[in-house]
């Protein structure tokens, strides 16, 4: 199906859960809410229904969403990156990925690869990691911070250190990590005035069986490369969550063993339409949405 990552506090979240009813929590840096839809069309309407500012903004702020930057595929100047070696897409992943690729050149498109100029993949992500885990910092037991700056001081590059690091750091390292963001944005903005969406994977594997025997950290996928830590599902969507970006989520087909692939459409700040767009254009020239076999009617 179609998934809408929407810019960051164009859906309010109040009312969702977690947390519990009536508790409130502040207006996020990284997280939001979104549409699922069967095609790019319903996902557009979603939005236009859920959009809109928190209610105690609502007084002064209306929320409009802007059109899409195109209106016809043609119009569209896009760039992608499919692979990275920081986390390498499975090939069976990467061959459907390509598909789509090829189809928009076929169609006329004139597709740019590579990183945006001023990207840096690493150091983007390593952001969003601290980011991601110190919002859960106030779970930390007081009787436990000592044990969890211990943790953080060895820097083996573990999970369990990643965590502790974000969650026993000094307010100034958040206020740093906070600065990055937001000059990531501006670095990814840059780019979007001589660009229109940008074209990731959306996860470097197929869909997989759960398993949450394992605590988060010691979790592993397996992949015909070997087994990989759960916390890689995190690496490509870590882009546009920490920027604030939107991004569309797009069917573009099945692996050899029929597991679906989607395609992630990246867009301008405030300009949702414009991933939500092309994510139909791109359905027009390779199909969309198709329902599992046990479900045609």
């Amino acid at each position: 199906v179609y998934g809408h990552k929407p810019s960051l506090n164009v859906v309010s979240k109040r009312g969702h859960i977690p947390p519990l009813p009536n508790i409130l929590i502040p207006p996020g840096d990284l997280s939001v809410i979104g549409p699922l839809a069967r095609s790019a069309v319903d996902l557009k309407l979603a939005l236009n229904i859920i959009g809109g500012p928190d209610p105690d903004d609502a007084i002064a702020y209306n929320w409009t969403l802007p059109p899409a930057r195109g209106t016809r595929l043609s119009d569209y100047r896009v760039g992608f990156v499919m692979d990275d070696p920081l986390c390498p897409v499975n090939s069976n992943v990467k061959d459907v990925l390509f598909q789509a690729v090829k189809a928009l050149r076929t169609s006329g498109l004139d597709l740019e690869e590579g990183w945006p100029p001023g990207v840096n993949p690493s150091d983007q992500y390593n952001t969003y990691l601290f980011l991601l885990y110190s919002t859960y910092s106030y779970q930390l037991p007081d009787e436990n911070f000592e044990e969890f700056r211990e943790q953080a001081a060895r820097q083996d590059g573990s999970y369990d250190a990643k965590i502790a690091q974000a969650w026993t750091a000094p307010h100034k390292y958040f206020q740093s990590a906070s600065r990055a963001r937001v000059t990531a944005r501006a670095v990814w903005q840059e780019y979007f005035i001589t660009h229109d969406v940008f074209l990731l994977p959306t996860v470097f594997i197929p869909a997989f069986p759960h398993d949450h025997n394992e605590p988060f950290g010691e979790r592993r996928l397996i992949t015909p490369t070997g087994p990989r830590p759960y916390s890689d599902l995190s690496f490509w969507i870590s882009f546009a969550t920490l920027t604030g970006l939107p991004a569309t989520t797009a069917p573009i087909g099945l692996t050899d063993d029929g597991l679906p692939v989607g395609i992630q459409i990246v867009g301008p700040y405030l300009e949702d339409a414009t991933p939500i767009d092309f994510s139909g254009k791109l359905a027009d020239i390779i199909g969309g949405f198709e329902p599992p076999d046990i479900y045609k009617i």
